[in-house]
């Protein structure tokens, strides 16, 4: 398990060209502060977060619009885990063809990178690579990679839009 720390943290560093990703302090989980507000929409979806705990953890749902009303299709939450000296989440969801979503992720700037495997209900594992460049106070692009055969090639990509006001999802 530590030598994949090492590799995907060598990995960042040579993705991104610098030692500078951050989690900020042990504990700090701060660099989501522009996240909670709002309804943050691409297209039928909306995700919504909340902190809690102190400011230790970070609630995050996505919320789906059909014919037949909004409906919850994932919720979890990031929080500082001490043991592995990182920020990671655990996530579940319904109707995605995914049970369980696993997130390790780091920050640089305006950008945060997450690395992210995907459990399905028979227990069959997935990886992926997301990244939210965010390119305002209330907008960012999405990027999920998948891995294929050693590399990650961009599967799909969005800009989420941050919506306030009444009619923002739940």
């Amino acid at each position: 398990m530590r030598s994949r720390k090492k590799m995907t943290a060598l990995l960042y560093i040579l993705l991104w060209g610098s030692s500078a990703l951050l989690a900020a302090e042990p504990g700090d989980i701060s660099a989501f502060d522009r996240l909670p507000g709002g309804c943050w929409r691409l297209g039928d979806s909306c995700q919504e977060f909340e902190f809690g705990l102190d400011r230790r953890r970070l609630f995050a749902r996505t919320v789906m619009s059909t014919p037949t009303g909004e409906h919850v299709v994932s919720e979890g939450a990031w929080f500082h885990h001490p043991g592995e000296e990182q920020v990671i989440g655990y996530f579940i969801a319904r109707d995605m063809g995914v049970e369980l979503f696993e997130y390790r992720t780091l920050f640089q700037d305006d950008v945060m990178v997450s690395e992210v495997t995907a459990w399905d209900g028979s227990g069959n594992p997935r990886e992926y690579r997301e990244v939210w460049t965010f390119t305002g106070p209330d907008s960012y692009t999405w990027e999920l990679f998948e891995d294929s055969s050693g590399s990650m090639k961009r599967v799909m990509q969005g800009i989420f839009v941050r919506e306030t006001g009444s009619n923002t999802g739940r």
